[in-house]
């Protein structure tokens, strides 16, 4: 289900499956344009007020479990200067920073929107590509299970290959777990995937620094076997994100698949 709408000068593309449940109580659901309306006018605020500049397309995917929000066309011409200069862990240091005071609001304003409430919180960002990935996890994500999403073909030689590359860049995770979205969102759930020494380090407070050379590790693993996963997928893979967390020992990679074309 797709829908175009222009608010604020702003291209938003809504895709999403809603859903609200509601204990001793009749569930109600919003419509598609009040919540479309509604989030991109607080996302696109709250970046400009933050950030200096909001991004320019939002994608929205969302059901029982967790809600994705992808946007593109966002870099700030501070940013790119930066990383004209080859500065780019100060991007992130500094975007690490705005969000960890944005998150809290961003939070309230989510659980308002969906009347759901939020367990955990990841984003990441691809600055190359001027995108980024923010995700709302509402509740137990392997309750996706009883998803359609929970089989899709290429799913064990994915699930394989994540295995593979995580043991490459520290050790193979105790469970992965994956669930495509939909057509063009697929998260990856690893479960114990640090090694004693990243615990330690970041039990020392070395979290951020972590955080980061993780990133860089893993997406580099991940950027150098695309074309194994795009097989096993048969899609080409258009973006990827990667977060942890530290706390629970998890972590969640979300691939963005290209549009599949419709046969003539």
């Amino acid at each position: 289900m797709s829908q175009i709408e222009t608010v604020n000068a702003v291209s938003i593309w809504l895709f999403y499956f809603y859903y609200i449940k509601s204990e001793g109580k009749k569930g109600r659901m919003k419509g598609q344009v009040n919540i479309n309306i509604e989030f991109s006018s607080f996302i696109g605020k709250l970046f400009r007020t933050h950030f200096g500049k909001g991004p320019e397309s939002v994608f929205v995917t969302f059901n029982k479990s967790v809600i994705a929000i992808y946007f593109g066309n966002f870099l700030t011409p501070l940013e790119k200067a930066l990383l004209n200069q080859d500065e780019m862990l100060t991007v992130y240091k500094t975007r690490e920073i705005i969000m960890n005071m944005l998150i809290p609001e961003m939070k309230i304003q989510l659980e308002i929107m969906t009347g759901l409430k939020i367990a955990e919180f990841y984003y990441d960002w691809n600055l190359l590509n001027k995108s980024g990935l923010i995700l709302g996890v509402f509740s137990n994500i392997d309750n996706l299970k009883k998803s359609e999403g929970w089989s899709y073909p290429g799913k064990i030689q994915v699930e394989e290959k994540i295995g593979l590359l995580s043991e490459e860049a520290q050790k193979r995770p105790l469970e992965i777990s994956s669930f495509l979205l939909n057509s063009r969102l697929l998260l990856i759930k690893r479960a114990g995937v640090l090694t004693m020494i990243e615990k330690e380090i970041i039990k020392d407070g070395y979290s951020d620094l972590m955080r980061w050379k993780k990133k860089k590790l893993e997406k580099d693993l991940l950027n150098n076997d695309a074309y194994l996963l795009e097989s096993y997928l048969g899609n080409k893979i258009s973006d990827m994100f990667v977060d942890w967390n530290f706390t629970k020992d998890e972590s969640l990679i979300t691939l963005i698949l290209q549009p599949k074309r419709k046969s003539i």
